[in-house]
């Protein structure tokens, strides 16, 4: 069977991210809120279409948590190979 037509998907709210060292000021799809270890809220940017690994080290590497960065990535590959 073959479909044809037009599809639309809901336009997404962009919001607002001020910027930071890792992380560019403009508008984004999504801005996820992480409380961290010491319950402090932090805010990840991130668009569609964006590589989720590496907002993922951006985030890691701007919070100061680098050798969880290089564990957690070792172990994501393992279950992604090339």
């Amino acid at each position: 069977m073959l479909f044809c037509g037009l599809f639309f998907s809901q336009a997404i709210n962009k919001k607002t991210y001020i910027g930071d060292k890792f992380f560019a000021p403009g508008d984004y799809d999504y801005i996820f809120e992480v409380d961290d270890d010491n319950e402090e809220t932090k805010s990840i940017p991130f668009n569609e279409g964006d590589n989720p690994l590496e907002a993922a080290e951006k985030y890691c590497v701007r919070e100061g948590n680098k050798n969880r960065m290089k564990i957690t990535t070792n172990k994501s590959k393992s279950f992604f190979p090339n």
